[in-house]
């Protein structure tokens, strides 16, 4: 019986190859992932400023509806950009949850659902007509009890105007 002999260079190149392939895939992958969130970024601050710029920022919570002052409307910003937000492609069972909607117009929006007891939630977003989803972990930030905080009548930041 004969044996065939290995040919080790070619299972050498074959591993360098693989692993280049791997090491560019990584790389390809951070800065396509860094590029979205700068992105995001960028277009919360098209957000604000929009909403700065229009004076008309309304939120709706239950049956209340308001227009925000701007500096409780500016203090909202911190809540759309945590980077421990999870993106997500679908949305999560909503149905009956507890919801805030923040609208400076109909391409620009967001709204934050309460998801359970734990307080996670699931932030929809809609700005310049470019929609994201993403899940935010609850304790830790509090995003909903935070904005209730924002946008009630007497706020954290000043009055906001009840709208009958």
């Amino acid at each position: 019986m004969a044996f065939k002999r290995i040919n080790w260079t070619k299972i050498f190149m074959i591993s360098v190859i693989a692993l280049l392939i791997s090491g560019i895939g990584w790389i390809a992958g951070s800065v396509i992932s860094q590029y979205d969130v700068t992105r995001y970024e960028d277009s919360v601050d098209v957000f604000f400023g929009n909403g700065t710029a229009s004076g008309t920022v309304i939120a709706v919570y239950n049956d209340q509806k308001v227009l925000l002052n701007q500096n409780n409307f500016q203090a909202m910003r911190n809540l759309l950009t945590i980077t421990e937000r999870q993106k997500i492609s679908s949305f999560p069972p909503i149905d009956g949850k507890e919801s805030i909607t923040v609208t400076v117009d109909e391409d620009n929006y967001f709204i934050i659902y309460m998801l359970d007891e734990d307080a996670d939630i699931f932030l929809h977003t809609c700005f310049g007509g470019r929609i994201r989803n993403f899940l935010v972990d609850g304790p830790k930030y509090r995003i909903f009890a935070r904005a209730l905080n924002y946008i009630t009548p007497e706020s954290v930041y000043g009055s906001n105007e009840l709208i009958p």
